[in-house]
């Protein structure tokens, strides 16, 4: 994804360059001005694409990071049918799904009552049995999964 980003960077600023080109060959004041307007949009946009590419840089050595240092494997490699943990890994840190979960062909479901997950998990481990998660310790989650606090909603619709 990043090379596609650092393409359309490229693009914005030659596209910027032209403008600027083209006003400075006309003598025609309203066409020099919507080309020096064009030339400035052509560099926010490249700026815009530059922002979301240190965006994803991060979240990508942050989830590297995560990786390296825990057992959480990405949601891709989840076998399926077999009790797991979940998590929302991202900028703001560790968000795990408080109740056991399953993968099946649709996606994933709560492995208690076959519910569909309102939530995309972005990594899994092994369900430790009677284990509560962490962030139900530390949010103050119901084990059972009743209850989330914090931005995200981890439970079963």
């Amino acid at each position: 994804m990043l090379h596609r980003i650092r393409d359309h960077i490229s693009n914005c600023y030659a596209r910027a360059a032209d403008a600027r080109r083209l006003a400075d060959a006309t003598s025609n004041a309203e066409r020099k001005a919507d080309l020096l307007l064009m030339e400035e949009n052509w560099k926010r946009l490249a700026q815009s694409y530059e922002l979301t590419e240190r965006f994803e840089r991060t979240l990508l050595v942050r989830s590297r990071e995560i990786d390296e240092r825990t057992d959480w494997q990405r949601a891709a490699s989840a076998p399926f049918d077999r009790v797991l943990e979940l998590a929302v890994i991202g900028a703001a840190g560790i968000d795990t799904i408080a109740f056991p979960c399953r993968r099946v062909l649709k996606g994933w479901v709560a492995a208690e009552t076959s519910e569909p997950l309102n939530v995309q998990p972005t990594h899994w481990r092994e369900w430790c049995d009677g284990a509560v998660p962490l962030s139900s310790r530390v949010r103050g989650l119901d084990p059972a999964g009743t209850r989330r606090a914090g931005n995200v909603a981890l439970l079963p619709r």
